[in-house]
């Protein structure tokens, strides 16, 4: 999967205070960006392949659990186009759309013991193996990146910029800027020299994150 970015230079350049962007190319602010977004991907669990961005998912494989639950690896779930649970080498039991719950705040989905009683476990029984596999199809992310993203991979942007700039320039100052509501100010010597900015990320844009972390649930 291409990489996400979730931030245009235009949108940085619009939301932040405190940053001379008339010394950086567009290319170089798209590296920024694209760094940051990576940073805000692995500050909030996103895993691996994924994004916050609407993306469709299939095939994906999870172990089929007694309480019926799937702990899907994306959210928040927008579709689920169809959910199979593999009851031998070349046979599947397909559930129903309807005879699914989802739950976006909790982070999963669950497929009730009518759908099963009625649908699925005869052929668990007859032709099961030790370990069903469930197989899902589904959408998952934002058609519109919430600000809140947005604006947390500006400040992580904007903090990586500045510190490169502070160390290649000798300087152990203070870096200081506005994003929307949040002045993001701290002392570079904290950082422990070059090697110290490069996975840096400001608490405010930890913050701005904390509501868009994927739960860390045994696969």
């Amino acid at each position: 999967m291409v990489d996400t970015v979730y931030l245009t230079p235009s949108e940085w350049q619009t939301m932040t205070q405190g940053v001379d962007f008339t010394v950086l190319t567009e290319a170089q602010m798209e590296a920024l960006i694209d760094r940051a977004s990576r940073l805000a991907e692995s500050e909030a669990g996103v895993p691996l392949g994924g994004s916050w961005l609407a993306t469709d998912y299939e095939n994906e494989q999870h172990s089929w659990r007694s309480t019926h639950r799937i702990y899907l690896y994306h959210w928040p779930v927008q579709t689920l186009s169809e959910v199979r649970i593999r009851v031998g080498a070349q046979t599947s039991a397909v559930i129903q759309a309807t005879e699914i719950y989802m739950n976006n705040t909790a982070h999963y989905v669950e497929i009730s013991s009518l759908a099963l009683a009625f649908g699925v476990a005869p052929d668990i029984v007859s032709l099961g193996l030790a370990e069903p596999v469930v197989e899902v199809d589904y959408t998952a992310g934002y058609d519109v990146i919430p600000n809140d993203i947005k604006e947390a991979v500006a400040i992580i942007a904007s903090a990586q910029y500045l510190n490169k700039k502070l160390f290649e320039e000798g300087s152990a100052g203070v870096v200081s800027f506005t994003i929307g509501s949040y002045q993001v100010s701290y002392g570079t010597k904290q950082l422990g020299g070059v090697a110290g900015f490069g996975n840096y990320i400001p608490d405010a844009a930890k913050t701005l994150l904390r509501g868009y972390r994927f739960a860390p649930y045994l696969r």
